[in-house]
């Protein structure tokens, strides 16, 4: 089968975007050509898809409905957001049993992941503590697949410095490295939008944290726009509407996805980032008032 990049790259203009979507189907029956003469099935992986737009609707939607008879099955990848972003170019009605949540590794694969890695990169020391660095490892990630990428990334720092050699000064100083990154990972992940609304942020933060009562989106909604115009704002007085988009922001950026429990409403994913944002980020933004009582409907 010829490469992806040789087929797909005529369609290119010079900014790198497509130029004509009928051609990607030609492209894209080549590439399959194989598979369909021998009756084979493609699984075409699609990540970020909470990126979807409208430049995208065409393909995607011919691909979702399995027309052109391309025996193609999209997988399509991507944050907590990604059916909303899928309803807005027109794909819906997806069934419930084909929506996976990743969720977290078990231990036992966290734990097999980190003695891999220093198995493959020939990590020398005692075995004894290379279980204690992948048992650390492990703990810092909550089994959080990024995470546990970054824990090893760390490491791989400390036993550069130490010849590859495990040790117990390296695994402290690896625990710390590995706090200081997961800690700059929160911050990344919070969009200029929301640091400008720190304040409604880590009010909604704590309401969610409560957990005493559920919010849906629009009681979340409702909870930013009643913050939101308790605070003097240059832009003028906030809509709805502005709440709204501030709230996609930040189930966006992953600070809230709904609970895997029906009914239970959103959460902060990642207990760490939630502990974060209520200490560490709170004192450096200066905020210290507990949130504003969220009572009745508001007008949109």
């Amino acid at each position: 089968m010829p490469l992806v990049s040789d087929a797909f790259a005529p369609l290119l203009d010079d900014a790198g975007k497509w130029t004509k979507l009928a051609s990607i189907f030609d492209s894209i029956k080549r590439l399959t050509a194989d598979a369909v003469s021998k009756m084979r099935p493609v699984c075409l992986l699609v990540d970020e898809i909470q990126n979807a737009d409208m430049r995208n609707a065409d393909v995607l939607r011919v691909l979702h409905e399995g027309r052109r008879n391309l025996p193609i099955l999209p997988i399509l990848a991507g944050l907590n957001d990604a059916p909303d972003a899928l309803r807005r170019i027109g794909i819906s009605r997806l069934a419930s049993r084909n929506m996976v949540p990743l969720g977290r590794l078990s231990q036992e694969d966290a734990r097999n992941g980190a003695l891999k890695f220093f198995r493959e990169f020939h990590v020398a020391g005692d075995e004894d503590e290379k279980e204690r660095w992948a048992a650390a490892i492990v703990q810092n990630s909550l089994g959080f697949p990024q995470h546990l990428h970054v824990g090893l990334q760390e490491a791989a720092r400390v036993l550069a410095e130490q010849e590859g050699i495990v040790t117990a000064a390296g695994l402290d100083a690896a625990r710390k490295a590995d706090e200081a990154a997961r800690k700059a990972y929160y911050r990344s992940r919070l969009s200029p939008e929301l640091e400008e609304r720190s304040d409604t942020l880590l009010t909604l933060v704590r309401l969610v944290a409560g957990g005493n009562d559920p919010l849906s989106t629009k009681r979340l909604v409702q909870a930013a726009l009643v913050h939101m115009r308790t605070q003097s704002d240059d832009y003028g007085t906030p809509t709805w509407e502005d709440a709204r988009q501030f709230v996609r922001a930040a189930i966006h950026d992953g600070v809230f996805q709904t609970a895997s429990e029906p009914g239970a409403g959103y959460q902060v994913p990642i207990p760490s980032m939630q502990t974060w944002l209520l200490d560490e980020y709170a004192r450096e933004t200066g905020w210290d008032r507990p949130p504003p009582p969220v009572r009745g409907d508001l007008p949109r």
